[in-house]
């Protein structure tokens, strides 16, 4: 394929159910986004405080390629079916766009408006189906990367202000610097841009944050610290929640990442992370005289699902809508209503919420980091795997990170 100069918006339309299988489908198009020849999105991306459907159709409007995640819970989702599938038939039948129906899970489809379309995999046979998901989910990639080669070349015409964050590898849009300019243009892009101050304050702010929360524990030289009871933990978080927007905090989990704030307590050992309700049981910070080198990694417990949903047990995360003291069904979230003690009300003020099912581990650090560049992706998601796998904090598994590459413009 040759070379492209703009990534193709890829936009997934998918029922909270199918949720697995969109982050199955996900990893099989990290090539491409590695490539730079795609950035996916889809609502799990919604930056917290935004207005989610605002920033849903803005997306719709965008993407040259919009993916419907087909199954019974898709045609059962008010939004999947009547709002994103309806709009994206139109944008299709205008040539905007190209719509891919992708059949994650047994239903009859015929009659859908779609089905005069074609279906992937190869055959309209369900992901779900194969005795390989693999193998299916490596056809269903192969026929997007197909679908994207012709696909025009076309200026970016996503807003400057757009609301996706990047994940998977998405092409970190709004993270990485432009490219490194030479000679005299270097120069005068160095002394123009105000990226370079954003990165030392945020790097500053973490700093202070570490030392309130460890004070006597400088970063003269490389040092690992284990908080070493429940209160240093909740202290360390405290400190970071008091500076999550002035260094501008973001989580890394291998190749997902996202904004981190707001950071704030919600029981004993739990504390909400943007919209993530963590369990945290483990916290080691890495102190480094070079500042964009240190990093806070948490381990997060299992949780218990949140009881509102039958289907696969073997999934990494669920998530609800809270509202007023109880949760709802991501549906319902989605709705903006749910029904309530018989009554239906309308949601007005509720919460994002997940939860990690599995034990997993989440690095902490300003969003101009070593750990947000594409170079350094796959060298910390090994070590991201190599954690889950261990199922714990382990120093000797942290070491890989202190080599990552720093970026060319973090040494001005």
């Amino acid at each position: 394929m040759s070379e492209r100069s703009t990534e193709v918006v890829v936009f997934c339309s998918y029922a909270r159910e199918d949720e697995m299988w969109l982050q199955k489908l996900e990893n099989h198009l990290i090539l491409p986004q590695r490539q730079g020849l795609i950035s996916l999105w889809y609502d799990r991306l919604i930056v917290p405080g935004t207005d989610w459907a605002k920033t849903i159709d803005t997306q719709l409007e965008t993407a040259s390629i919009i993916l419907l995640l087909v199954s019974a819970d898709f045609f059962a989702s008010d939004y999947c079916y009547g709002t994103e599938m309806k709009r994206a038939l139109e944008r299709q039948e205008a040539g905007e766009a190209q719509v891919i129906p992708i059949l994650v899970r047994a239903v009859d489809w015929k009659d859908a408006p779609f089905a005069h379309l074609q279906a992937l995999p190869t055959g309209a046979n369900p992901i779900a189906s194969w005795s390989d998901s693999d193998t299916a989910l490596a056809n269903v990639a192969e026929g997007i990367r197909r679908a994207i080669e012709q696909v025009p070349l076309r200026p970016n015409i996503l807003p400057d202000n757009k609301q996706a964050v990047s994940k998977e590898g998405n092409g970190h849009d709004e993270m990485d610097p432009p490219p490194q300019p030479q000679g005299k243009e270097r120069e005068s892009y160095i002394g123009s841009s105000q990226h370079i101050g954003t990165f030392v304050r945020q790097q500053n702010e973490f700093d202070l944050a570490l030392v309130r929360a460890m004070p006597g524990q400088g970063s003269y030289a490389k040092t690992y610290l284990q908080a070493k009871n429940q209160k240093v933990i909740d202290r360390v978080l405290s400190s970071l929640a008091d500076a999550c927007e002035a260094c501008d905090l973001w989580w890394f989990a291998g190749y997902q990442h996202g904004p981190a704030c707001p950071i704030k307590r919600l029981a004993e050992e739990v504390w909400l992370i943007q919209h993530d309700e963590c369990k945290i049981i483990d916290l080691w910070v890495y102190r480094h005289p070079t500042l964009e080198r240190q990093y806070v990694l948490l381990h997060l417990a299992p949780q218990p699902p949140f009881g509102l949903y039958s289907g696969d047990a073997n999934i990494d995360r669920e998530e609800a809508g809270y509202y007023k003291g109880r949760y709802v069904t991501r549906g319902e979230y989605d709705d903006g209503y749910a029904e309530i003690d018989e009554e239906v009300i309308e949601l007005q003020g509720v919460e994002l919420r997940s939860r990690n099912l599995k034990d997993d581990f989440y690095v902490l650090v300003p969003k101009y980091s070593v750990y947000n560049q594409h170079a350094n992706d796959q060298q910390t998601d090994e070590v991201y795997q190599t954690l889950r796998a261990a199922g714990k904090i382990d120093q000797s598994l942290l070491h890989p990170l202190e080599r990552l590459p720093r970026a060319w413009w973090m040494d001005w």
